[in-house]
């Protein structure tokens, strides 16, 4: 009489799988996955050296930063229906992920740089320069006569060429 070297195994009933477990319908009323909590992060408006920071605004409709120094920079973060007055004049702004927001400033030496975001123009800000670097699916939306928007593209793909004297660059469509 053979003996096998695990004995448990001969004390079970039936074959044993080797494969993949066979699906089986999830049961009601339990989710298969829990949902992860999300941590809401505390609300900033703060000067920190020559750097304003503004985070996580919600529902704010009067935030004002005032009497601003040229050398001043103002980064605002993941603010949700939020309006932001900057008064004086200040060396850049830098708005990264907001939703609704509606920033007014005096004036900015430097630039505004916009993050991950969908830009809105009045019609006193139609004067204004759009400069772009490494930017995919980027989006203008110009005002109309009465209160909708028009969606313009800012061209993605150029095309530069030396015309014998100098570098000529162009923007290109795409085909599609």
């Amino acid at each position: 009489m053979k003996t096998h070297k695990n004995p448990a195994l001969t004390a079970q009933s039936g074959p044993v799988r080797s494969g993949p477990k066979p699906f089986s319908a999830p049961k009601p009323g339990v989710s298969p996955s829990p949902k992860p909590t999300t941590k809401k992060e505390p609300a900033i408006l703060e000067l920190q050296g020559k750097n304003w920071r503004v985070e996580n605004q919600e529902n704010v409709s009067n935030l004002v930063i005032d009497d601003t120094e040229l050398k001043q920079v103002a980064y605002i973060f993941k603010c949700v229906n939020t309006t932001l007055q900057i008064k004086g004049k200040s060396n850049s702004i830098t708005v990264d992920n907001c939703k609704k927001l509606g920033l007014v400033f005096d004036e900015v030496v430097g630039i505004v740089e916009i993050i991950n975001i969908t830009a809105k123009f009045s019609k006193n800000s139609l004067d204004c320069e759009i400069v772009s670097a490494k930017s995919s699916d980027m989006n203008a939306l110009i005002p109309t006569e009465g209160s909708d928007f028009n969606e313009f593209p800012v061209p993605e793909q150029f095309k530069t060429l030396w015309n014998g004297q100098k570098l000529a660059t162009t923007e290109t469509e795409i085909a599609g």
